[in-house]
């Protein structure tokens, strides 16, 4: 499951955070980026999760360990 960054298709991400979290499914996060001004630091993904309610210890999840879990498992590194 994603939470995601992107104008107008963030504002369910506390709804989405809330479901994976109740049903310990994994996150990530996608910025759906279609412009150069769509990339996001670390620090506003940070804040972007800390806002959907998600709970500090499992931010790290959702911004490194997720995706780089994903990454693996598909070859890619």
């Amino acid at each position: 499951m994603e939470l995601s960054s992107r104008r107008g298709h963030c504002l369910a991400n506390g709804h989405v955070a809330q479901v994976a979290l109740d049903v310990r499914a994994n996150l990530v996060m996608d910025t759906d980026t279609h412009a150069p001004q769509d990339l996001i630091s670390y620090d506003t993904a940070y804040q972007i999760a800390l806002g959907a309610g998600v709970p500090e210890k499992e931010i790290y999840k959702i911004l490194r360990s997720n995706p780089v879990n994903i990454l693996k498992k598909k070859g890619l590194i």
